[in-house]
């Protein structure tokens, strides 16, 4: 094993203590052994740092860093800055990997020299070891050359933002200073995955689910993240100047931003309501984002083809917002926050 190369696993914790006994084990009980997990604590004030040093007394590979609470993606830059490995891998503190995880990431790695890899996930409340046994050893899609026509294809799987279903090449990683935005609270990690993909040279998506996702009421699909529009602003122009400073733009990848631009739409509706609780006040901040600048010229833009590739509930608020049909999209928000509340209900979610 020891000819293998290391692995890094970069685990943040924040006051995890509910399920970070599972999401460790997880780690540990890889069938791929020669990694290093790499547990940044933030500042948590539970019993997070008592179990991390239970298991660091059982497995020298734990490597615990404290730190104040400067948020996840402080968290997560700390951890890359301590990682030995050839390949870097996150994982959330309440989630869980499947038992070949990063065997099998390593060995598509090998079969088609890919330096950036992903894969299917199961997003539940539950685990469940059937849905990783049910789709073993499925065909794996491999990009050569055309990084872009990959990007494409993650972002119309919607599995391009997830952070945690990823293998990441640390060399990469380092040659272009690729970051987490300490001032994003929302998306952050999607916009490190785009910057990874888009400066690889050979991708690879394999169609099994390797990761757990658990929901909670405390994940990301269920919080209130303010200001998002402002946000994801900020965020696509830092997309666009590192392709630029990389020169990557071209007219394809300006209009995939541009697609990814508009798939934001759901959440922007969704955190909107969130935010303003009212509906007065969200049809006014909902009318303010659909007329700004840069929603119209992309809106009313020369891609004619964001609206092919569109599909389901995006492109409906698609048209929606091209029409400017504000209540129509404040009905789907409505129902989907709903949709999610209930959901969370049904499985147990904590409020």
């Amino acid at each position: 094993m020891e000819s293998q190369p290391i692995s890094s696993v970069i685990m943040p914790v924040y006051n995890g203590e509910k399920y970070l006994s599972e999401a460790i084990k997880s780690i540990l009980n890889q069938t791929y052994k020669n990694l290093e997990l790499i547990i940044v604590d933030d500042g948590s004030n539970d019993n997070s740092v008592a179990i991390i040093k239970k298991y660091q007394r059982l497995d020298k590979r734990i490597i615990l860093i404290c730190q104040e609470n400067r948020g996840v993606s402080s968290a997560r830059n700390k951890g890359i800055e301590h990682a030995r490995g050839k390949w870097i891998y996150f994982i959330d503190c309440d989630d869980i990997y499947f038992p070949n995880y990063i065997e099998r990431m390593i060995e598509v790695s090998n079969l088609t020299g890919a330096d950036y890899i992903c894969s299917d996930f199961d997003m539940n409340y539950i685990f469940n070891l059937d849905a990783y046994k049910a789709c073993k050893n499925e065909e794996v899609i491999v990009f050569d050359h055309d990084t872009i026509d990959a990007f494409n294809y993650m972002c119309s799987l919607g599995i391009s933002t997830s952070l945690w279903n990823k293998q990441f090449s640390a060399q990469i990683i380092r040659k272009y200073n690729i970051a987490f935005d300490t001032t994003m609270t929302y998306g952050e990690d999607l916009f490190f995955c785009w910057k990874s993909c888009l400066v690889s040279k050979k991708i690879a998506y394999i169609p099994e689910k390797l990761y757990f996702y658990r929901l909670t009421g405390n994940s990301a699909v269920s919080r209130v993240h303010t200001n998002l529009f402002e946000k994801y602003n900020y965020a696509f122009k830092n997309i666009e100047q590192f392709a630029i400073s990389n020169k990557l733009m071209c007219t394809e990848l300006k209009k995939s931003i541009e697609f990814l631009y508009v798939q934001r739409l759901p959440a922007l509706v969704r955190m909107t309501i969130r935010e303003h609780r009212g509906i007065y006040g969200s049809y006014i901040r909902l009318n303010e984002i659909i007329s700004s600048k840069r929603m119209q010229e992309i809106l009313n833009g020369q891609n004619t083809e964001i609206e092919n590739l569109l599909k389901n509930d995006i492109k409906k608020l698609f048209l929606q917002a091209k029409k400017k049909k504000i209540i129509n999209m404040l009905v789907y928000g409505y129902y989907s926050n709903l949709r999610i509340r209930i959901a969370k209900k049904m499985k147990g979610g904590k409020k």
